[in-house]
C-alpha cells in the first residue's frame, strides 16, 4: 500500500509539472508583459485589502466550527496565515495534515479538536464549492450542452440536499469510518478513528441548526470575496469576467486543489483548471494561458508572503496576545 501511495504520489507529481510545463511552452510573453505592466501599486493594496478580510472572515468561520471551544479571533487569524503558507510550499493537501499542530502551537487547543473543526471546513468548502460550479454551469452564458445543464442541475440538488441534512450525513461519515475500520481492520487507523469519535461527540454535544447555518454563511461569504479577488485581479488585466465567471473560476479552481495530486501549492493544478473556465467562458486558449499565469501570480504570493511573515513572528504575536 506505501508503495502504491509512494508511486502515486510520483505519477501526479509528474502529470501536474508536465501540465505546468505545457503551459509554459505555449505561452505569449509579450501578453505576460504587456499585463503585469497594467498591474497598479493602488489595485495590489485593494487586493490585498481583499485578501486579508477573507483570512479574517475564514478564521472566524474555523472560530465557529470548534464547536465548545472559544479561541482569540486574532490567534485563529495567525494560524490560518500559517496554514496558507504550509498550503503554498507543501504538495496537495499536506498542510491540512498538520493544521492540528499549527493550532496546537498558537492557541494550545488538542490536536483532534483542531482536526475535526477543519474536516468540518472542508465538507463545507466542498457544498459551498459545488454549489458555486453548479450555478454558474446553469447561467453561464457559452453552454450549447444539454447534458452539461443536467449535471449542474443534479450537482445543485446534492449540494442542497447536503446542506440541509449536514447533521445526518457527518453522523453517517463518523459511523462509516469505524464501521470500515472494524471490518476490514485497518492498520494505523488511530488518527481516523479519533476523527470519527471526536465528530461523533461533537454532532452530539454542540451541533445546532445554527451552527451549520454560521459555518455555511461564513464559508460561503469567504468564497464570494475570493471570487470579488478574482474579478479584480481580470479588471486590472481589463478583462470582464463578471459574477457568473468569477464563481466559476473559484469553483473550478479551489475543487481542483482539493484533489490529492502531490504540486507543490497547487502549482500544475490550479493553473489548468483556470485555464479550462476562461475556455468555458469564451476565451482562446492563448489569452487564457497568459491570464491565468498573471492571476495566479499575486494569489499564490500573497499567503506565501504574509504567512511567512506571521511564521518569523510568531513569537512576538504570541507574547503580545498574553
Amino acid at each position: 500500500m506505501k508503495k502504491f501511495r509512494l508511486k502515486f504520489q510520483y505519477l501526479t507529481l509528474i502529470i501536474s509539472f508536465g501540465l505546468l510545463a505545457l503551459i509554459i511552452h505555449q505561452l505569449d510573453w509579450t501578453l505576460i508583459k504587456a499585463g503585469f505592466n497594467k498591474y497598479t501599486l493602488k489595485d495590489l493594496f485593494v487586493v490585498l485589502v481583499v485578501y486579508l478580510l477573507v483570512a479574517i472572515i475564514r478564521s472566524y468561520q474555523f472560530k465557529v466550527a470548534l464547536m465548545g471551544k472559544k479561541p482569540n479571533l486574532v490567534s485563529l487569524v495567525v494560524v490560518n496565515m500559517r496554514h496558507n503558507f504550509y498550503q503554498s510550499v507543501l504538495p496537495a493537501q499536506s498542510a491540512d495534515l498538520i493544521y492540528g499542530w499549527i493550532l496546537k502551537t498558537v492557541t494550545g487547543i488538542e490536536l483532534k479538536h483542531g482536526n475535526v473543526s477543519l474536516f468540518i471546513v472542508r465538507v463545507t468548502d466542498v457544498l459551498i464549492l459545488s454549489l458555486f460550479l453548479a450555478v454558474s454551469l446553469i447561467f453561464i452564458e457559452n453552454k450549447n450542452s444539454l447534458l452539461l445543464e443536467v449535471t449542474a442541475s443534479t450537482l445543485l440538488l446534492l449540494a442542497l440536499l447536503v446542506m440541509t441534512k449536514l447533521r445526518y450525513f457527518l453522523t453517517l461519515f463518523a459511523n462509516g469510518i469505524g464501521y470500515l475500520i472494524a471490518k476490514f481492520s485497518i492498520k494505523k487507523s488511530e488518527t481516523l478513528t479519533e476523527l470519527a469519535d471526536e465528530l461523533s461527540v461533537y454532532l452530539n454535544q454542540y451541533y445546532t441548526k445554527q451552527y451549520a447555518v454560521t459555518v455555511i454563511f461564513t464559508g460561503a461569504l469567504a468564497w464570494f470575496l475570493v471570487a470579488s479577488l478574482f474579478i479584480l485581479l481580470f479588471n486590472m488585466l481589463d478583462i470582464n469576467i463578471g459574477l457568473t465567471g468569477a464563481i466559476l473560476l473559484v469553483a473550478l479552481v479551489n475543487l481542483a486543489a482539493l484533489l490529492p495530486i502531490s504540486s507543490v501549492g497547487g502549482i500544475g493544478v490550479r493553473e489548468p483548471a483556470l485555464i479550462i473556465g476562461l475556455l468555458m467562458l469564451g476565451y482562446n486558449l492563448v489569452d487564457s494561458s497568459a491570464n491565468a499565469i498573471l492571476v495566479r501570480l499575486p494569489l499564490y504570493l500573497l499567503p506565501l508572503c504574509l504567512g511567512a511573515i506571521f511564521l518569523l513572528n510568531i513569537s512576538v504575536i504570541r507574547n503580545r496576545l498574553k
